[in-house]
């Protein structure tokens, strides 16, 4: 009766992963480039990004009939010189409205240009995006440039807004609902003595941060095109450690009867494949 058990726990676990999901080639998240020019104090600037290349994604350098941004400003940014490409999408930030968002196939390698009204412009080093959701910082307060005059600008990279709560979400609900349905499962396995209940959160604190780890570096850099891969392959790291883990510790410490290896096995195959399932769940609740 209890191996039935555990193959019906089992079966509705792996439906559960299989459940049909619609999804569109042109949908889900996009990487994206911010970036917030301060100290403009009443003034307003023309910012965009320069491209490497001459075309990202629908954008093109030769392309002036599709402008993003105000034409008349088009027309002055298309006019400066620079080993770069401007891909006509340009928008004028202020005090009131001071960030600028790439937000559709921003360009991978760009310099950050401010075009001022009296027809200075201030160009900054080459930058490479990393992180999915790249966020920049650039100060215009000291740029007093002539018309005509070319200043360097210094940007700073800065954390995107909402991470550090999405590093919560990555780590530490996660972890508590993991604890919450493995100790569950463990009662249903029979695993109900203090010292195999403290050996099973131990072993999952020491998991869990080690799925946190792969998961944060995939959120940063690929968002959810290699935090879903990273968390099934993950998951299956853990199992691999847990179910060893638990062949030969579960089966040792002290309870009402003996614990046979095979249903240590089972236990971790069942309490991971749990964990995945939620994993998914919070992943599309939090990307949807």
């Amino acid at each position: 009766m209890k191996r039935k058990r555990i193959t019906a726990l089992l079966l509705i676990l792996l439906g559960m992963l299989c459940l049909p999901a619609t999804v569109s080639a042109d949908m889900g998240p996009k990487p994206s480039v911010s970036v917030e020019v301060k100290g403009l104090n009443g003034r307003e600037v023309v910012i965009t990004l320069l491209s490497e290349t001459p075309d990202v994604g629908p954008y093109e350098a030769d392309n002036s009939d599709r402008v993003f941004g105000e034409k008349a400003d088009d027309v002055r940014l298309a006019a400066i010189a620079d080993d770069f490409y401007f891909l006509h999408v340009s928008k004028r930030v202020s005090a009131v409205e001071p960030i600028f968002t790439w937000s559709y196939y921003p360009p991978p390698v760009f310099k950050v240009l401010l075009l001022f009204d009296d027809g200075g412009y201030a160009v900054s080093e080459p930058l490479r995006r990393t992180a999915f959701h790249a966020c920049y910082t650039v100060d215009a307060g000291q740029l007093r440039p002539a018309a005509g005059e070319k200043l360097p600008l210094e940007v700073t990279a800065r954390l995107a807004p909402g991470l550090l709560g999405r590093l919560a979400l990555l780590f530490a609900l996660p972890l508590i609902l993991t604890l919450l349905v493995e100790v569950v499962l463990a009662f249903v396995f029979g695993y109900r003595h203090a010292s195999q209940l403290r050996t099973i959160i131990v072993v999952n604190l020491l998991t869990q941060l080690l799925l946190t780890l792969g998961l944060v570096l995939a959120d940063y850099y690929a968002n959810l095109f290699l935090y879903l891969p990273t968390l099934v392959f993950g998951e299956i790291i853990v199992l691999l450690i847990e179910a060893a883990i638990y062949r030969r510790l579960l089966t040792r410490e002290a309870g009402p009867e003996p614990r046979s290896p095979r249903r240590a096995t089972a236990y971790a195959v069942v309490a991971n494949l749990a964990s995945l399932a939620l994993g998914v769940f919070l992943t599309f609740r939090n990307y949807r």
